[in-house]
């Protein structure tokens, strides 16, 4: 019944269907009232449905959906025995659940308990660098929300600090680089105001930017180097020439008047 859960989960998603993912919710609900509460299964059901009422509240809005997610994530994260993979999973909902609630409702105690949660969960995480880089790119996120709504400079470096932590704790090829090397840029360009600094730009290990592309997705040169091109020679014919400068075609009438 579980993965009929999930599997309608991801059918609403994909459809945009309130009824597929109220049908999840009832059977997850039904799954985790009926697994008894020694077992370790249990954790993973009750992530399972804050993960699908989280899901709902994306497409419904409702508050309600919000406060039953985090209920059911605080009650998952509250059980002994949990492994660090179901401990580090089950935070990553929680502190995105409390963030919704936060933007939805404004609550400040929200985004105060997203932001310790995923302190603690960067904490959990040093033994896999891929999580704790994930949690610490979540952390940043957090730390500027707050910085937007209540202007501290202490949570705009803290956030900067997160951000060049989750960019050091990857490879340079990993898939999700490029999003913290984005995240850490616009850190940067909030903190300096309008200019990114030299020092910062070294320290984050930003790359130079691409040339700008053109029509057919051809690369164009900098503007720099198109002005030190020579002119573009004249072309004339037997019936008139055509200016380098401005590209126009003049008859040899013209030109002897």
């Amino acid at each position: 019944m579980s993965m009929l859960a999930l599997t309608l989960r991801a059918r609403g998603e994909y459809r945009g269907s309130a009824a597929d993912l109220d049908e999840a919710v009832e059977r997850l609900t039904a799954v985790v009232a009926r697994t008894p509460s020694d077992e370790t299964v249990l954790v993973t059901q009750v992530r399972n449905l804050a993960s699908v009422l989280s899901s709902r509240f994306g497409l419904t809005h409702d508050p309600g959906d919000l406060d039953t997610t985090v209920a059911a994530a605080e009650a998952a994260l509250g059980r002994a025995g949990l492994d660090q993979r179901d401990r580090t999973s089950t935070v990553s909902t929680l502190s995105d659940a409390l963030r919704q609630r936060y933007e939805c409702t404004g609550a400040e105690d929200s985004l105060a308990r997203a932001i310790d949660h995923c302190c603690a969960a960067v904490r959990d995480g040093q033994g896999d660098p891929a999580e704790a880089a994930s949690q610490l790119s979540r952390l940043d996120a957090l730390l500027r929300l707050r910085c937007k709504r209540f202007e501290e400079a202490a949570d705009l470096d803290e956030a900067v600090a997160a951000s060049r932590a989750a960019v050091a704790a990857t490879t340079e090829r990993a898939p999700a680089r490029a999003g913290y090397l984005s995240n850490l840029a616009m850190g940067l360009r909030r903190r300096g105001g309008r200019t990114i600094s030299a020092a910062d730009l070294t320290a984050a290990k930003l790359p130079a930017p691409p040339l700008h592309s053109g029509r057919c997705g051809k690369p164009t040169m900098p503007a720099t180097s198109r002005t030190s091109l020579p002119p573009r020679p004249s072309s004339t014919t037997a019936h008139g020439t055509r200016c380098s400068r401005t590209r126009r075609w003049m008859p040899l009438a013209a030109r002897s008047s």
